[in-house]
């Protein structure tokens, strides 16, 4: 009974959470895409502001990311900034290179393996 009462308790949490962000996203004026209910865009000076999100971490691309960041900081708090042409987000690694966007997990892949290796030869 105590597993099931915390899974729903973090279902119910996550849709709290979903549901604050959205509709303060939606507040300043993006739109939820209804083909993938964690990304949103909006139109600024003319180009497309997107953010997409799992849980609390996100990520967007525009060239007004200093303004938008002081919003969400307002809204929720404090949070760590990554800006440049190297990020990681969700076990991804994005690289912007010359107008060309780099995916990688090679880091992810490995420490999968690691992980793997270590409970394996634990059980042995």
């Amino acid at each position: 009974m105590r597993v099931i009462r915390a899974i729903y308790g973090c279902i119910e949490s996550a849709l709290a959470w979903y549901t604050l962000f959205t509709e303060t996203l939606e507040g300043l004026g993006f739109t939820i895409k209804p083909y993938d209910r964690c990304v949103a865009n909006k139109t600024i000076n003319g180009h497309q502001c997107s953010i997409s999100w799992h849980v609390d971490d996100c990520l967007a691309s525009h060239q007004v990311l200093d303004d938008l960041a002081l919003i969400m900081i307002k809204e929720f708090g404090d949070m760590e900034i990554s800006r440049g042409k190297d990020h990681s987000f969700l076990g991804m690694e994005i690289e912007l290179t010359d107008g060309v966007v780099k995916l990688s997990m090679k880091k992810q892949i490995n420490k999968l393996i690691t992980d793997f290796e270590r409970v394996w030869l634990f059980r042995q």
